[in-house]
């Protein structure tokens, strides 16, 4: 898990502050940045569940 949060706070440090597209920077490299931020998120999630599913399983 955190390699996907040092992937994502490094495609956020490419963005705005608010999270928005920089002035000068290409549609399609803001799309792409929105795209890995996701991704590690969705990753992070996934890992969440496999966790918490084998810690409650642990449980019974």
């Amino acid at each position: 898990m955190g390699r996907a949060w040092r992937k994502q706070k490094k495609a956020e440090a490419k963005l705005s502050p608010d999270g928005s597209k920089p002035p000068g920077m290409h549609w399609a490299t803001y799309e792409r940045l929105q795209a890995v931020i996701e991704n590690c998120e969705a990753r992070r999630d996934a890992e969440l569940l496999r966790v918490a599913a084998n810690w409650f399983g642990a449980l019974r």
